[in-house]
């Protein structure tokens, strides 16, 4: 079944999904036929065979100039069913369990926290869903449960393959067989491939010469397959969302996708069944939620994408599912401990805190201070810097912080942070993100950026000029915050350049102040000079960002 969903997405898709599941379909009233005894020996569910009539008149009543009659459109879409769900009474809450080899480097998405071992393998975002297997890749404006319910799945599967036959090009219209082809291969990848006749026998075994659906019907198997509707609270989201709860031990229908073992060696060909899970629908994402009371974890998982995007590149992972099934009271059903947030508007559950200050202490030093809090906990919360976007480094926000203790009565003082950081010469964007301690809160947030403009002039000293034989014995130090290597000092006698030297002698005291740079910043040198009084000057000659010399003092 997997196959079919690596293919393009549909040419149309249901406009904005103005409906919702539990939408009543309104037809004229002349649903196709139905073969009474049925001969196929095939069998549909009876939900799903109820909306897939509906949807079939619904469509072709609404465009009568297509040349398609209820009764073909329903067998159209009953195909791909056979091949994609397959089974007798196929489950409307089919998950797919099978992928493409060569899209295994994205599926790997599709796994908690993209780790295709380990404990949590079990949360898996299931590609593709329901009786049509509409895959995410399609771009379908569906969520896991509108593709399993089969009034909303059905409707679009008439949409699409009604809105394909409609639309096919003059040369598919030779024959009723190339339009078919037409209307069923572009979605749907058993039909699209060329001298496979399977599609074209399957609605010919279910489809009779006198346009009667030639199919039986299964009581048992209702239009959800199994999957229940309920009221969630899902804190940080909404109160009261329409939710429905997937158990893929509840299926309705043949069972057989439920079958074979995921094989972390060879995950691209059995991919997991996945636990129980809650889906819907909220600010145009879709949410599938995994609690600890059906998965056993030691924690909740939560994932989440933009409804219409291809899930294995825009998926959102999070060890938290502050889910509460309202209907069953199951879940996190005890509010959260929570803070308000840095401007006392709003509660929250993720880190808040302060990138407070960013300063040039130094050659190529930044000292950074600032506070950070986890509602969720009295720990310290670890902080990640970025400098221009890149990771730089990390510590943990346990310093003392009396005023946050006051403002958030409960926490304690210990969230401050005060430290530096190296950072090369030129103007730089400084940022700090608190990381989630969790149970709650779905991101690791930004507490704060600042621009700071790292100097790279050199910097130095001349200690001494100490009056030797025949000249004057110099010594001091040196640094350019813009090379490892060690930097040129220029020694000018009365103006005038005397002799260059490299500032590599051992300083242990200079390496003790600016540790980043080692202790080979020394200098000292012999500068021969006539008798008399003279003027000695040392400059450090600048490498990079800077002026082209910097004065180290003179004697």
């Amino acid at each position: 079944m997997g196959r079919a969903r690596r293919r393009r997405g549909p040419i149309r898709l249901l406009a904005g999904l103005g409906f919702l599941i539990g939408v009543v379909v309104v037809s004229t009233g002349c649903l196709p036929p139905l073969l009474d005894p049925p001969t196929s020996g095939r069998v549909q569910g009876k939900g799903p065979l109820d909306s897939i009539r509906e949807a079939a008149d619904a469509y072709t009543t609404a465009n009568p100039s297509c040349d398609l009659s209820a009764t073909d459109l329903a067998g159209m879409m009953m195909v791909p069913i056979a091949f994609e769900s397959g089974g007798q009474s196929p489950s409307p809450m089919t998950l797919s369990r099978w992928d493409n080899v060569s899209t295994w480097s994205l599926n790997a998405n599709l796994f908690a926290f993209g780790q295709t071992t380990g404990p949590y393998v079990n949360a898996f975002f299931s590609p593709g869903i329901g009786l049509w297997q509409f895959d995410s890749a399609g771009g379908w404006d569906l969520t896991a449960a509108e593709a399993i319910d089969t009034v909303t799945a059905a409707r679009q599967a008439a949409d699409t393959i009604g809105y394909r036959w409609c639309t096919a090009p003059q040369a598919r219209r030779a024959t009723p067989q190339l339009r078919r082809a037409y209307a069923l291969g572009g979605p749907w990848y058993y039909c699209g491939v060329s001298g496979d006749t399977r599609c074209e026998d399957t609605f010919n075994a279910l489809v009779t010469s006198d346009g009667k659906l030639n199919i039986g019907s299964d009581a048992s198997v209702s239009r959800t397959g199994g999957m229940s509707q309920r009221t969630c609270d899902v804190y940080g989201l909404a109160t009261g969302i329409t939710c429905y709860y997937v158990n893929p031990a509840l299926a309705e229908g043949s069972r057989g996708w439920t079958n074979g073992t995921y094989d972390p060696a060879r995950p691209n060909y059995v991919t997991p069944l996945p636990k129980p899970f809650y889906v819907f629908r909220y600010g145009g994402n879709e949410y599938r939620m995994w609690i600890r009371d059906d998965t056993g974890y030691d924690i909740g998982i939560s994932a989440w994408h933009p409804v219409t995007t291809n899930a294995r590149t825009s998926i959102q992972w999070a060890s938290t599912a502050y889910l509460c099934d309202m209907t069953m009271v199951r879940g996190t059903c005890t509010p959260p401990r929570v803070a308000r947030s840095a401007g006392g508007s709003s509660f929250v559950a993720t880190p808040i805190g302060s990138l407070d200050s960013a300063a040039n202490v130094g050659p190529a030093r930044v000292a950074i201070s600032g506070w950070a809090l986890d509602p969720d906990a009295n720990d310290p919360v670890t902080i990640h810097i970025y400098v221009d976007g890149v990771y730089l480094t990390q510590f943990v926000a346990s310093g003392a912080r009396p005023d946050i203790g006051a403002a958030f009565s409960g926490y304690g003082d210990a969230h401050g942070y005060a430290t530096s950081i190296p950072v090369s010469p030129g103007t730089h964007q400084i940022c700090a993100y608190a990381i989630n301690l969790a149970p709650y809160g779905d991101r690791n947030p930004s507490i704060g950026c600042r621009s700071v403009n790292v100097s790279g002039e050199p910097m130095g000293d001349l200690s001494s000029a100490a009056v030797d034989l025949g000249g004057a014995r110099l010594t001091g130090w040196a640094l350019d915050p813009d090379r490892v290597d060690p930097v040129t000092v220029r020694i000018r006698v009365d103006g005038s350049v005397a002799a260059d030297v490299l500032a590599s002698v051992s300083r242990p005291d200079v390496r003790a102040v600016y540790p980043d740079f080692g202790d080979g910043r020394g200098y000292s040198t012999f500068v021969r000079m006539v008798g008399g009084v003279h003027t000695v000057c040392a400059s450090a000659v600048n490498v990079g960002v800077g002026s082209s010399e910097q004065p180290l003092g003179c004697r």
